[in-house]
């Protein structure tokens, strides 16, 4: 038994990175089946470097030992006349750096229970990626390492989705970066990570922190610093306490925050930790974060401002970010 032949079509250039294009496409087969599916394709004149091949297909290799509801899933390689194409879900929805603008453009800060909802979710996939094992059982120590708000989006239907293993790191890599190279986005990642050390799975912990505080305050823990003056930030003292914004938010949530953007890695909780404290504090607040919820209040976020906000811009600004938000791969 084999599957039936499917082809590929390409419909749309969503995105140039510095390896690869991302693409809109889908799968046709027989019988009227079409798929919707985002194509990631090896730029043609880095095909001959043996390098950033054995990236392209770590990241193939781990993706394929993921299964995981919140993670996008890859459903194959592809050839196209000598390039590589990772063939994968097409996740229609805004990324969470769209949902946070379009909370600033109507002046809010996010709903704290979907803030919290966000962030749960986060926590419990990357507990379930940091936990992935081997076929014999043995961790493999994978780490995301590129953890920020274009690379979450937000699905049209409520479920939140992570992307983008292009840089991440598991025992099993053919590649792994040396020590002294940089890799990750700046504002997110963590001082050893900045410093060029070698990281470990505190790195993704730090990034969600800062993505906790983003979301609970509305603005980056290290908005007021850029280049050189960040890197001396991180390397100086924690993140600040979201707290110091909003000063109605639980000690013990403000607390966890900090502690996850701590400089030290092993002052910083686990991923699991993290996750069961937001799940205790979404159960004291007696909220029930559904798809249907986030995917409602969400949307609102995108809905057609009042006329008087349109006059100052308001709509045009929301509307170009709500087109873009599918791109990010």
């Amino acid at each position: 038994m084999e599957l039936a032949r499917t082809r590929i079509v390409v419909e749309s250039v969503l995105a140039l990175g510095g390896m690869a294009e991302v693409l809109r496409g889908r799968l046709e087969g027989p019988h009227g089946f079409v798929r919707p599916v985002v194509l990631k394709r090896m730029k043609r004149e880095l095909l001959e470097d043996d390098e950033l091949r054995t990236m392209f297909l770590d990241e193939a290799r781990l993706l394929a030992r993921i299964r995981h509801p919140h993670v996008a899933q890859v459903y194959g390689l592809a050839d196209d006349d000598g390039a590589t194409v990772l063939v994968m879900e097409h996740v229609p929805g805004p990324t969470l750096r769209a949902v946070l603008e379009a909370a600033r453009q109507r002046g809010v800060r996010l709903h704290e229970e979907l803030a919290l909802a966000l962030g749960l979710t986060l926590a419990e996939t990357l507990t379930a990626i940091h936990a992935l094992t081997d076929d014999a059982a043995r961790p493999l120590g994978v780490v995301h390492r590129d953890l920020h708000p274009s690379n979450v989006v937000v699905g049209d239907d409520g479920v939140l989705k992570l992307l983008d293993f292009g840089i991440a790191r598991a025992a099993t890599a053919v590649h792994d970066t040396s020590t002294g190279v940089v890799k990750g986005t700046d504002g997110y990642m963590a001082p050893e990570q900045a410093a060029g050390e070698r990281v470990g799975q505190g790195a993704d912990v730090y990034a969600l922190g800062i993505l906790l505080h983003e979301m609970l305050t509305g603005s980056h823990p290290f908005a007021a610093f850029d280049g050189l003056a960040l890197l001396d930030r991180l390397g100086a003292a924690d993140g600040p306490a979201p707290r110091a914004i909003v000063p109605s938010l639980p000690i013990a949530l403000d607390a966890l925050v900090v502690r996850a953007m701590s400089r030290s890695a092993g002052d910083r909780p686990s991923a699991s930790e993290l996750a069961s404290t937001l799940a205790l504090e979404l159960g004291r607040r007696g909220a029930v974060p559904t798809y249907d919820l986030v995917k409602r209040t969400v949307a609102s976020l995108f809905a057609a401002p009042e006329p008087a906000r349109a006059e100052r811009g308001a709509s045009e600004t929301v509307t170009e970010d709500r087109t873009q938000v599918s791109t990010r791969r």
